[in-house]
């Protein structure tokens, strides 16, 4: 098994890739962040792959939970027509994504640093409880507490044909470390599967 690089320059470079490199903000980012990860992983000869699906996060520290307030802030990803003509027509549905190393069992999420902004602007929610970290990454028995991370197939092969939209649109890059898009084998997704398909 190939040792991973430094971590840092790994986060480091794809954040710049995806600064000096999308029309996008803060929403709609972590499909680039997963898929530079990836590459730059790649180039090292490590194994990644672009996991898609939904994502629950606690706003709140769970022992103040009262029954009624909105505990978690989620990209709820469902398996429905209209997310799925979303998608095929370039718009990003409700997803999340997020990139992981399947020999190792890790997700790396470098968009966790944007949750708190974003539960404010897309659910006009106040984040009162611990915040998450500036990035992920780590293996299922790492994950922080109440965190879901829920990969979903469909939103696996919805997510390859948006990036290789944006790639034929001009708005994503083609090539990153001399690994070009594809580079994986779509059919080949149910060898592995989806990533910790359990949570905590």
């Amino acid at each position: 098994m190939n040792e991973i690089p430094g971590r840092s320059e790994i986060i480091s470079e794809a954040r710049s890739l995806v600064h000096d490199h999308t029309p996008v903000g803060e929403s709609g980012s972590c499909i680039f962040y997963a898929d530079a990860v990836c590459r730059i992983l790649g180039s090292h000869g490590i194994r990644a792959v672009i996991q898609a699906g939904s994502l629950c996060w606690p706003r709140v520290d769970m022992e103040t939970d009262d029954g009624e307030m909105d505990t978690h802030f989620s990209y709820l990803w469902s398996d429905t027509a209209t997310n799925r003509v979303k998608g095929l027509s370039g718009m990003m549905p409700e997803l999340h994504v997020w990139a992981a190393i399947p020999d190792r069992q890790e997700i790396i999420d470098l968009t966790t640093c944007h949750l708190v902004a974003q539960c404010k602007t897309k659910a006009n929610l106040d984040w009162p409880g611990r915040k998450p970290p500036n990035h992920l990454w780590c293996t299922e028995e790492e994950l922080p507490a109440h965190v879901i991370y829920r990969p979903d197939m469909e939103a696996i092969r919805l997510t390859i044909y948006m990036l290789g939209r944006s790639i034929l649109e001009g708005e994503w890059l083609e090539t990153i470390r001399g690994i070009t898009f594809p580079w994986i084998d779509v059919k080949r997704r149910g060898v592995d599967g989806p990533l910790l398909e359990k949570h905590r």
